[in-house]
């Protein structure tokens, strides 16, 4: 039993590669009993991330609480169409799992759909060869609500074959596979944006871009600004202050805040004199003067004048 119930989920993992898809959308699937929609149903909703709604389950639940038939039929519509625009309000994508032969049914998908902003999207399962119909129903797992016979519309008043159009008719004796992936093109061509495609398994389609979420378009490449130099140690940059340049990296300099922290300038180089000739002792200068050349080594003399006399004392 274990083996046999992880080899079924293996299989359907296959087909639900989920797809994101916003708004919630609506399928309305249609078909007799037997014709295959609700297995189509359920292999399909993963893929849209869409719930499953089933009116036998519910009329299922009616009939073993001990409501009549056909009170259980009217009672189950007024909770799946209930159900769905719950499902509906909180966001989620619904598959309805009910054919639609009653007007009435049919005019209650519309507003549902209307209510959700989703196109009306009808997919409609036969099943051609009508001993494989038998077949299904004979032996697959019925609750309460199902039949084990072909429908006879004649014995349900009121009942009618739908002129629904535009709708997806799908021969359901074919692989279950073609049929999701038929099935999702369709909805794909009726769906707006982002439409729901097949996918491979574990990945999603792209949200639908919205004003909120959009990505900022990329700045333009700009080039690379060049290095600029390393500058220089602070004492090397104030070097050239000192040394005269008056600039420190390339910008005026600002001048030292006081002297004493400014190194001495240089005193500007100058000339040697040029040598003369060695100077006579003064005994020898003075004896120019005493001889009368009025000189000491070519400079005028000073006038000779008396010795200085005493004070009090005559000549």
């Amino acid at each position: 039993m274990t083996s046999g119930r992880h080899t079924r989920r293996d299989r359907s993992s296959d087909l639900s590669a989920r797809t994101s898809i916003e708004p919630p959308i609506i399928i309305q699937m249609h078909g007799e009993p037997g014709s295959g929609k609700s297995t189509l149903a359920r292999a399909l909703a993963p893929r849209i991330d869409a719930v499953v709604i089933d009116k036998d389950v519910i009329k299922a639940a009616l009939l073993r609480s001990g409501i009549p038939e056909q009170q259980a039929g009217s009672g189950a519509y007024e909770v799946f169409f209930a159900q769905a625009r719950a499902f509906v309000a909180a966001g989620h994508s619904i598959v309805l799992d009910n054919p639609v032969f009653w007007e009435a049914v049919e005019r209650r998908w519309h507003e549902i759909a209307e209510f959700a902003g989703s196109p009306r999207i009808l997919i409609e399962c036969v099943c051609p060869d009508r001993a494989e119909l038998v077949r299904r129903l004979a032996t697959r797992d019925a609750v309460e609500s199902q039949p084990r016979a072909p429908l006879d519309l004649a014995r349900h008043p009121g009942a009618s074959p739908t002129a629904f159009q535009p709708r997806l008719v799908l021969d359901t004796t074919r692989p279950i596979e073609e049929l999701v992936v038929e099935a999702l093109a369709y909805i794909q061509h009726l769906t707006p944006q982002p439409p729901p495609h097949a996918l491979e398994r574990g990945s999603r389609a792209p949200a639908r871009p919205t004003t909120e979420g959009r990505q900022p378009a990329p700045e333009p490449k700009r080039p690379n600004p060049t290095p600029a130099a390393a500058p220089e140690p602070l004492s090397t940059a104030w070097r050239g202050v000192a040394e005269g340049r008056g600039e420190v990296h390339g910008t005026p300099a600002i001048p030292p805040p006081t002297t004493d922290d400014r190194r001495p300038a240089t005193e500007p180089h100058r000339a040697a004199p040029t040598p003369t000739a060695a100077s006579e002792p003064l005994s020898t200068a003075w004896r120019g003067v005493a001889e009368g050349r009025g000189e000491v080594h070519g400079t005028p003399a000073i006038p000779h004048l008396p010795p200085p006399t005493s004070p009090g004392r005559s000549r």
